[in-house]
């Protein structure tokens, strides 16, 4: 009886730290439309599933060997790269390994 009580209380601990009443914020009409204007697409992203525009970056996949050859992030596969590709686009979201401008690896997840 009391395991049971202590898995009921784990789970009612995760489930408050979403709020699964919101269901993501939702972009108005006019905010999809300019973003597919803009070239963008929009998704669901982020622990709390909201709607954002991601837009493209005009140099993603050209290779980069440091942070600032690139307009978003010179994303790496692995700790030890001296050499990426650029990023395809602005989502924030996810963990990425990418070369910062003194071409070091970072590692860094945003959600």
């Amino acid at each position: 009886m009391m395991r049971a009580f202590a898995i009921a209380l784990a789970v009612l601990t995760l489930v408050s730290c979403v709020d699964a009443s919101r269901g993501g914020s939702k972009m108005s009409f006019p905010e999809r439309a300019e973003c597919r204007n803009k070239g963008g697409e929009v998704i669901v992203a982020g622990m709390y599933a909201n709607e954002i525009c991601v837009l493209p970056r005009a140099d993603a996949g050209k290779v980069c060997h440091k942070g600032s050859d690139c307009l978003g992030r010179c994303l790496v596969d692995d700790d030890v790269s001296s050499a990426g590709t650029c990023s395809k686009n602005d989502n924030p979201f996810g963990c990425v390994s990418y070369l910062d401008d003194d071409s070091k690896v970072q590692t860094e997840c945003q959600d």
